[in-house]
């Protein structure tokens, strides 16, 4: 769901980037896409609240520590915003809320088509 969603935004909007070029309208309309990383925001809150509504299994515990994880590991929002419009002034496409975090994550893809690499590959290095 959630991945897959961030995928095709950016495939959207990639298409819309051609369509504004081919009718000469990139000079006129920037198109920018925030890649935001943890963002430590109270959108926890909502989500939490949701999470208990539809499924039960999961326990308070474990909810707590996600949130604890997004609140003193994310990016603050204001942070993230300025990082954002840091980008767009620069005219960025891909723009992040972690200076590099797209350019990593998009050149491990990049190594998927050009090297033969596999997704584990990568993961077993991370470990």
């Amino acid at each position: 769901g959630y991945a897959t969603s961030k995928h095709g935004l950016i495939g959207m909007c990639e298409s819309l980037e051609g369509e504004l070029v081919k009718k000469k309208l990139d000079t006129k309309i920037q198109l920018s896409v925030l890649c935001a990383g943890l963002v430590a925001s109270n959108l926890w809150n909502v989500q939490r609240a949701e999470e208990q509504r539809l499924d039960k299994r999961q326990t308070i515990a474990n909810r707590e520590n996600q949130k604890l994880l997004m609140e003193y590991s994310g990016t603050s929002v204001s942070d993230t915003i300025d990082t954002f419009l840091e980008g767009i002034q620069r005219g960025l496409f891909i723009c992040d809320s972690v200076p590099g975090q797209a350019a990593e994550s998009f050149g491990r893809r990049a190594d998927y088509i050009n090297e033969g690499v596999l997704p584990s590959d990568h993961r077993m290095s991370m470990l």
